[in-house]
């Protein structure tokens, strides 16, 4: 890894719980901040020439790392956060966090970002994971996407080859690296976004998504049924059960909480014990949205 010539910084033995919205995390056994498109292009085909592992992290806002943490690179793609607009056109890179994203287009009163506020994402991990709230996804808006893929080339996937569906998109398990992408938005009026923006707000807070530190949504909708997976939980009276300082959170079934001292063990044997709870008692197989990293 010493021999890696980059600009950004590469370190050994990080902690993770730092960069993730859990709080939670082993250390990484390197991590690295590429600065460019060419710094990562650089790490990448050294790490596949070697063999170590990598994943590349956004805000880590929809993980949960092992205790022991992660035995190989975690890319931080935090520092390629450029944004520009051209009209309609919202292009970003991956490590630019949504709600500078909301900020920058709500301000030249261009709509269609103001249900992701709150959302401690970034926009390569949102397409990523197709993060979406209150009915719409990222991948709806998606005019195109740069990527790197595992044989170390850059791609651009277009509007018509995306296939993204319910929180899927075409990079999930393909060890590409999002670098760069494109929203098509809509015009708006400030009045009516600013609107917006409070109703997503206010309901967030209300959902306690601010209170303690947390992951979002753990489990997915179950697909056929009209109840939502908090719903479901909710129904069984597992709101507020608790692992350790891991909490199903007291005013939101679909939300586990750190409250304090949780760890990623204590968090795992939560989201386990809800599962085999919903699955004994209703026979759905809550299947988890939040993404599992190192060893459990």
């Amino acid at each position: 890894m010493q021999k890696i010539n980059i600009a950004g910084k590469i370190e050994q033995q990080v902690s993770l719980s730092k960069y993730t919205t859990l709080r939670v995390g082993g250390p990484a056994a390197y991590y690295a901040e590429p600065v460019s498109t060419l710094d990562l292009v650089t790490l990448v085909n050294s790490l596949v020439r070697s063999g170590c592992p990598y994943y590349p992290l956004g805000s880590g806002s929809n993980l949960l790392v092992s205790d022991s943490g992660y035995e190989g690179c975690i890319i931080s793609l935090r520092r390629m956060n450029r944004v520009a607009v051209r009209g309609l056109f919202l292009t970003a890179g991956a490590g630019a966090l949504m709600d500078k994203l909301i900020t920058v287009t709500a301000e030249k009163r261009i709509s269609g970002l103001e249900s992701f506020t709150g959302i401690p994402g970034t926009l390569g991990g949102c397409i990523a994971t197709n993060a979406g709230a209150y009915g719409k996804d990222v991948g709806s808006l998606v005019e195109w996407v740069d990527f790197l893929s595992v044989s170390g080339e850059m791609h651009r996937l277009f509007r018509d080859d995306k296939g993204f569906n319910y929180r899927i998109s075409p990079f999930m398990g393909s060890g590409a690296v999002i670098t760069e992408a494109a929203l098509r938005l809509s015009s708006g009026n400030s009045a009516g976004i600013q609107r917006s923006l409070s109703k997503f707000q206010n309901d967030r807070k209300g959902k306690g998504y601010y209170e303690y530190p947390t992951a979002g949504s753990i489990f997915k909708n179950p697909a056929g049924i009209e109840i939502t997976a908090g719903e479901l939980i909710d129904t069984l009276g597992l709101k507020g059960y608790a692992v350790g300082d891991a909490q199903i959170s007291s005013v939101h079934g679909n939300i586990i909480v750190n409250k304090g001292k949780a760890s990623a063990q204590d968090i795992a044997r939560l989201i386990d014990h809800v599962k085999a709870v919903v699955f004994r008692e209703i026979g759905i197989s809550l299947e988890e949205e939040i993404v599992r990293l190192g060893s459990f």
